[in-house]
């Protein structure tokens, strides 16, 4: 089963901020626009596109898929302790929403990871979760 990956409103502001702030900077220091500051206008945007386009959650045979822009994570089905619809107080670091599913993990290194997965069919991805973790 696959999940795009659901954003709230607030991580479009947060991602826009740096647009904005960079085209403010290049602005205010150069009083033009050169091909350099473009590109890195083009830069900024285009990995706030690649996040907000290519994010998705993928339940495979024997993993959990995790792709985020251009960050991608494979965990085990046997390193996940245990998993709950709920939310954390702002940003998990594998989510553009803080609610979602909260995934705990058997801890490695003494410590444990819990961080939240923010499919938009939240309550159908659950249920496939919980069906592999119990396996």
């Amino acid at each position: 089963m696959k999940s795009r990956a659901r954003f709230d409103w607030y991580m479009y502001v947060l991602l826009i901020i740096p647009i904005v702030a960079t085209i403010l900077i290049i602005w205010l220091k150069e009083k033009s626009f050169e091909l350099d500051s473009l590109l890195l206008i083009g830069l900024v945007l285009g990995l706030v596109l690649l996040s907000s386009v290519n994010s998705y959650y993928k339940i495979e045979d024997e993993y959990l898929l995790i792709k985020l822009g251009v960050m991608k994570r494979r965990i085990a089905y046997t390193d996940i302790q245990s998993c709950k619809k709920g939310s954390l107080r702002f940003i998990a670091k594998t989510s553009f929403t803080h609610k979602g599913i909260v995934v705990n993990l058997y801890p490695y290194h003494s410590y444990s990871e819990v961080f939240v997965i923010g499919p938009k069919d939240v309550d159908e991805f659950y249920e496939q979760l919980q069906m592999r973790i119990l396996r």
